[in-house]
């Protein structure tokens, strides 16, 4: 469940955004209730709030999502975590920057798009006394903590200008970094 108020206040694009989901994965074909069924499910929700920004152009803003909850959930699941059976808390802020002047958002033929965004969650290893060389990765993981930086750009740019039909060239590119809080957690 998602829902944007894209006007929020009714004078300015100002937006209010909140959401609610589940997901479940499986990596085998079993019942849900055989216990030998491999499966994870995510539950979270977010609320967040975006402005149109007047400088440095009218083509940017800015969203901040606060806060942003998700619980895992595994069951004999490989592969995520070092653990296949326990859950997990991650609750985290996200601050994104965005620069956008692409002409048409379905079949854009020009502009380009810049955004920048973190997401982090508080560094509780920091505020607790937790020895985590002596502890469980359950434990150790019972509250995620990570900081994530995220770049994306892309451009349109239409290389036959006169026909009525453009074919357009889109250059994609993003990259990202997932650093950790502490080195004794990872």
């Amino acid at each position: 469940f998602s829902f944007t108020e894209p006007w929020l206040g009714g004078k300015k694009p100002n937006s209010l955004s909140v959401s609610a989901y589940r997901t479940f994965t499986s990596r085998d074909n079993l019942k849900r209730n055989n216990p030998d069924k491999q499966y994870m499910t995510i539950t979270g929700a977010s609320l967040g709030f975006g402005k149109r920004l007047k400088w440095p152009d009218d083509y940017f803003s800015i969203y901040l999502e606060l806060p942003a909850y998700q619980y895992y959930e595994l069951h004999n699941y490989q592969g995520v975590f070092s653990f296949t059976d326990g859950y997990v808390n991650s609750l985290s802020m996200r601050l994104s920057i965005t620069r956008n002047s692409i002409s048409e958002p379905i079949y854009p033929r020009s502009g380009s798009s810049f955004t920048f965004s973190m997401k982090m969650t508080p560094p509780y290893s920091k505020f607790n006394d937790k020895d985590y060389s002596d502890i469980s990765d359950q434990e150790k993981y019972n509250w995620l903590e990570y900081r994530k930086f995220k770049f994306t750009t892309q451009h349109y740019i239409k290389l036959n200008k006169s026909a009525k039909n453009p074919l357009v060239l889109a250059a994609k590119t993003g990259f990202g970094f997932l650093l950790p809080w502490s080195k004794e957690v990872g």
